[in-house]
């Protein structure tokens, strides 16, 4: 048996099922502990680059290695997929993706706009996400059967921001300017793709395009969005579906991200250079 109460050998589609709330508890439990080990190391830390010169951190590995073997000791059948450690052994239709640290350059900065990436797949279908902000101890997550949260609070769906609005912004990549003219009046770049999505979700930002991701970018906030009216699709207007993806490959083109009443108006004022 496994955490969903059925063999891992029955097909069948467990995409709407849900996890007992004190194993729930126990997630955010460990995704709570893992931000504060993260918390708790030295404000200048070494760090390493990877072939892409992006940074990571021996931090980082610690961090996976508690929740991943948390993972395996609550849902041993499943397979868990990692930014930093890859794919484990387990059942493929289960499939976690996490991402100890999104929005590492912020974490090595020490600004306060990074994060825990944690999502559960089932079958291709973003089933159940966490995304955690330590240092101002927010967790949005949910999923189908969940609903969606901000904390304990539940998340509208029928939130539409005003484009107007002098308060709401549009999340954008670091390097965006060098591929991208956006004529929205008001864009962020906050250093992390998940936080991006979770201010789209709560509506404080009216979209956001996240480019060069992976589905351990997305997962913890992909279950989330689905409860919010959110929308994502390729900047070129392709469908985006995560069972493309599963192998942790990364996507070959920028995502758009918004609720269904701003997507044209936002694909409209972004220009490709």
């Amino acid at each position: 048996m496994n955490r969903f109460g059925v063999k891992s050998s029955e097909p069948c589609d467990k995409s709407m099922e849900t996890i007992p709330p004190n194993t729930l508890d126990a997630i955010k439990s460990i995704i709570i502990q893992a931000g504060e080990y993260a918390m708790q190391q030295p404000v200048h830390i070494a760090y390493q680059l990877k072939a892409d010169r992006s940074p990571f951190t021996q931090v980082e590995l610690m961090m996976e290695e508690m929740i991943i073997s948390f993972l395996q000791t609550e849902f041993p059948d499943h397979q868990v997929i990692s930014e930093e450690k890859g794919i484990s052994a387990g059942d493929n239709r289960y499939r976690w993706f996490l991402d100890p640290i999104d929005g590492t350059k912020m974490y090595l900065i020490g600004a306060p706009t990074w994060g825990i990436s944690l999502g559960l797949l089932v079958e291709g279908k973003p089933t159940l996400g966490f995304f955690y902000l330590p240092k101002s101890r927010d967790l949005f997550w949910g999923g189908p059967g969940y609903g969606a949260f901000w904390n304990e609070i539940p998340l509208d769906p029928n939130l539409s921001p005003e484009p107007d609005n002098p308060l709401v912004f549009f999340g954008v990549p670091s390097n965006f300017h060098r591929r991208y003219e956006i004529s929205f009046p008001r864009v962020r770049v906050l250093g992390s793709t998940a936080i991006h999505l979770a201010y789209v979700a709560s509506g404080v930002a009216i979209g956001a395009l996240a480019r060069r991701v992976h589905l351990w970018d997305l997962a913890g906030m992909l279950p989330v969005l689905s409860q919010t009216g959110v929308k994502v699709e390729f900047l070129s207007g392709d469908s985006f579906s995560p069972h493309d993806y599963l192998d942790g490959s990364q996507l070959p083109d920028a995502l758009l991200v918004s609720r269904q009443a701003h997507m044209e108006m936002l694909r409209g004022m972004i220009k490709r250079k």
